[in-house]
């Protein structure tokens, strides 16, 4: 028969034996043999039913061995993880994260200085100040999506705001969903990968890289000026195609055409290039519907995807922007940076 003492003393060794594993459970195969012993030996603990004082303080005193290295292995990997971060960033972000970084790190030296009252305002202050930057970001998220819609042609507007609502329908349908539904929507959603990626290898055969003697060439002007503050100017892109042409036997005889959005805009004129302009239709629609003829050998100048996939099926060649214009130098990205060393 146990008695009560035996039953106290019980109680009071399983209370300072108690299961702490998920306190320290992680993730890393590195830190999985450490989890490992440190799990074995909780276990090893509860199956004790009495043990000693000096047993149970020797069990402790491993257990806080055991802390201290799945701690120090964890603060290991967060430090290789935080290095790898670090190579691939350029010098000048790298030294801004590292400014962030040192800023949280003087925040929680703050912190552990101020009393329970200050800690209390100092989260409320942090609170209100992200509420306060998410409804700026917001703002300004509005603003620059209402200045690029001004800037479309309206059917092009309009085809963006569809994307727009079926990309808002999507995340909403998203957050309603179960465990079991978001794993069968990953699982399509990799498939449809699969699917992309295979037509996109189809179409990667098909891009030319020499210029051959074609009826007509047609070159897709907002493509090849790119986006953005720094992108070529429509006289930029006109004039280095007619050089182009000049340089090539083989386009001299061929009909040249530059297509640009919306409508008519104002721009030189070059002999050899014929300016047109969409309207109110997409660019993309009026090459494929209007510009390519039957018949007539045709080569356009874009590195848009699914544009050169509508072409191959009109039987045209297609090349992408920046191999057309650099045959002839003097017309290189504004964007280009040089790769510089960040170790």
């Amino acid at each position: 028969m146990e008695t009560e003492t035996d039953k106290n003393h019980t109680q009071q060794s399983n209370t300072h034996t108690g299961d702490l594993t998920s306190e320290f459970c992680i993730h890393s195969q590195e830190c999985s043999e450490l989890a490992t012993q440190y799990e074995s030996a909780n276990t090893a603990n509860l199956k004790c039913e009495v043990i000693t004082r000096e047993e149970r303080i020797k069990l402790k005193e491993e257990r806080k061995k055991l802390r201290r290295e799945l701690n120090d292995a964890k603060k290991e990997l967060k430090n290789k993880r935080l290095q790898i971060r670090l190579s691939k960033m350029s010098p000048n972000k790298r030294a801004i994260f590292e400014d962030k970084i040192a800023e949280k790190a003087e925040r929680k030296i703050l912190r552990n200085s101020l009393d329970r009252k200050d800690n209390e305002y100092l989260r409320q202050t942090a609170k209100e100040y992200r509420l306060k930057r998410n409804n700026d970001r917001f703002l300004k998220k509005t603003g620059d999506r209402e200045i690029k819609l001004a800037k479309m042609s309206p059917k092009r507007a309009e085809q963006f705001l569809e994307k727009i609502k079926r990309r808002d329908q999507k995340r909403d349908a998203m957050r309603n969903m179960t465990l079991d539904e978001k794993k069968t929507h990953k699982q399509e959603r990799k498939e449809k990968r699969l699917e992309s990626k295979k037509k996109w290898d189809i179409l990667a055969d098909n891009w030319t890289d020499v210029i051959s003697e074609v009826d007509c060439l047609i070159v897709d002007g907002n493509n090849v000026r790119g986006g953005g503050p720094k992108r070529h100017s429509r006289d930029e892109v006109i004039q280095h195609v007619a050089k182009i042409i000049n340089h090539h036997e083989q386009l001299k005889n061929a009909r040249t055409i530059c297509i640009f959005d919306h409508h008519v805009a104002s721009y030189t004129k070059v002999d050899g290039v014929d300016v047109q302009f969409s309207g109110d239709n997409i660019s993309d629609d009026v090459i494929v519907d209007k510009l390519v003829v039957p018949g007539v050998e045709t080569m356009v100048i874009t590195c848009d995807r699914e544009l050169a996939r509508r072409l191959l099926q009109k039987n045209c060649k297609i090349m992408r922007n920046m191999t057309f214009m650099r045959t002839v130098p003097g017309f290189e990205s504004k964007y280009k940076r040089l790769k510089k060393d960040v170790n």
